[in-house]
C-alpha cells in the first residue's frame, strides 16, 4: 500500500527528544515490515538511520505572521499532493500525523481517497485565560479559525488512531465523526542490552522532560530535597532542556542538592534509555501529561513509575502494582508514595517486573499488526 502522509508531525525524527517525532518514526518503520510504502513531509526530519519504504521531506514555512504559519503549511501541503497526483503519482490512503488541533486548520485534501489521522492524544490541562480582551488582529483570527479546520479534518476522516480508550470512547459518542476510531498505542522496544542492565548501587530517580512549566521540574528538586533531608540515600538525574535550565541549576546549588542531582540535558534517546535502565524510578511531576512515552520506556526496563493521577498514564498503570499515581501533586504527596519502595527492595523489584510486563503490549510487533489489519480493512471495505 502506498501513503501519502500529509504531515508527518513538526519533526520527524528517530533520535531527537521530540516525542511525538519519534512515535510516528516507531508507527511507519514497524508499518514498513507490512509492505507499506511512505512518502509526505514535515516540518522538520532529523533521521540518523534511512528507512527504506519512508521518504519523509522536510518542509519549512515563512509566514509575516507568525499565528497564520500552520494555515500556510498546510495549504502548502495539499498544493504538492495535488500537484503529485496531477501528474501521475498513485496513492492509497493519506494520513494525517499527529495534527494536535491547533497545527491543523486546513483539512488535507485527498483527492477521493481514504483520509487517516492520528494518532491523537489527550490534551494538556487549559492555561487561564487573560481577563484583558484580545484586540482584534492576526492572533485572534487564526485562533478562532483554527478549530474549525480541525473539526472538518476529523469530520472527513475515514479512519482515526488513537492512544487511549477514553479517546477513543469520546469520539465514538460524537455524532459528527465518522470514521472508524482504533487505539494505537506507542510502540516500546527496549534496546536488548537495557533488559539486563543492572540498577545503580544508589537508589537513583530519572525524570524526562521539557524543563517548562507544564511539567513541574522544580518540584522533582523538592522531591529530591525532602527525601535526602529525611536521610535517604537518592539520587535525581534530570534529562532534557527548556527555558528552566538555569533556574534549576540554581535552586539545587541554593538547596544544598547540587551532588545528589545530575542535569544529563538534551540527549538522544539512545542514551535515555541507558539511563532509565540503570533506575529505579522513573518520576514523572506533569499534570495531565497527555501520553506518557518516557513514562513506558522506564517501565519496559524495570523503572518503577511514579507519576501524579492524570492524564494518559492512569490508562496504563494500576496504582500499587505497575507502578505509582500519586494523589496529592506536591512533594510531600510524591516522598509519602516513593519511601516505601525505598525501603523495601522487594517492592521495588515486585512493582518493576510488573511495570516491565505492561508494555508487551506495546511492542512494534503487536501494535503494527493491528495498524496494518485497520489500514487493510480501509482500502479494501
Amino acid at each position: 500500500m502506498r501513503i501519502f502522509v500529509h504531515s508527518a508531525t513538526e519533526c520527524f525524527t528517530d533520535y531527537k527528544p521530540h516525542g511525538e517525532g519519534l512515535i510516528f518514526n516507531d508507527y511507519l518503520n514497524a508499518l514498513v515490515d507490512h509492505g507499506h510504502v511512505f512518502e509526505g513531509y514535515a516540518g522538520e526530519v532529523h533521521l540518523n538511520c534511512k528507512i527504506d519504504g519512508v521518504t519523509i521531506h522536510p518542509l519549512s514555512i515563512n509566514c509575516i505572521f507568525r499565528s497564520f504559519r500552520y494555515f500556510k503549511y498546510n495549504r502548502a501541503i495539499n498544493r504538492l499532493f495535488m500537484k503529485q497526483v496531477a501528474e501521475g503519482e498513485r496513492y492509497d490512503v493519506v494520513w494525517r500525523g499527529n495534527p494536535m488541533g491547533e497545527m491543523c486548520p486546513v483539512a488535507p485534501e485527498t483527492s477521493g481517497l481514504p483520509l487517516v489521522v492520528g494518532p491523537l492524544y489527550l490534551s494538556w490541562s487549559s492555561k487561564p485565560q487573560s481577563s484583558t480582551p484580545s484586540k482584534l488582529g492576526p492572533s485572534l483570527i487564526a485562533n478562532r479559525l483554527a478549530p474549525l479546520g480541525w473539526m472538518k479534518t476529523l469530520q472527513k476522516a475515514d479512519l482515526i488512531f488513537v492512544t487511549t480508550a477514553s479517546l477513543k470512547e469520546g469520539l465514538d459518542r460524537d455524532p459528527a465523526i465518522q470514521a472508524t476510531v482504533a487505539i494505537s498505542p506507542v510502540m516500546i522496544d527496549p534496546p536488548s542490552h537495557c533488559l539486563s542492565q543492572p540498577k545503580r548501587p544508589i537508589f537513583q530517580l530519572t525524570w524526562t522532560g521539557r524543563l517548562e512549566d507544564e511539567k513541574h521540574p522544580f518540584l522533582a528538586l523538592d522531591v529530591l530535597r525532602e527525601l535526602v533531608n529525611q536521610g535517604c540515600s537518592v539520587t535525581l538525574n534530570m534529562i532534557g532542556d527548556g527555558v528552566l535550565r538555569d533556574g534549576l541549576h540554581r535552586y539545587a546549588a541554593e538547596h544544598g542538592i547540587s551532588e545528589q542531582v545530575e542535569f544529563s540535558g538534551s540527549i538522544p534517546n539512545s542514551k535515555v534509555w541507558d539511563i532509565a535502565a540503570e533506575s529505579h524510578v522513573l518520576l514523572s511531576t506533569a499534570r495531565d501529561e497527555p501520553y506518557g512515552r518516557a513514562i513506558l520506556e522506564g517501565m519496559a526496563v524495570g523503572a518503577v513509575p511514579v507519576v501524579d493521577r492524570s492524564g494518559g498514564a492512569v490508562e496504563f498503570i494500576t496504582d500499587g502494582k505497575s507502578g505509582v499515581l500519586c494523589d496529592e501533586h506536591s512533594a510531600q504527596g510524591y516522598v509519602k508514595r516513593i519511601l516505601p519502595l525505598i525501603s523495601s527492595p522487594e517492592l521495588w523489584q515486585k512493582m518493576g517486573e510488573q511495570a516491565r510486563e505492561v508494555t508487551h503490549q506495546f511492542s512494534s510487533q503487536v501494535v503494527a499488526a493491528s495498524m496494518h489489519s485497520h489500514l487493510m480493512a480501509l482500502v479494501n471495505r
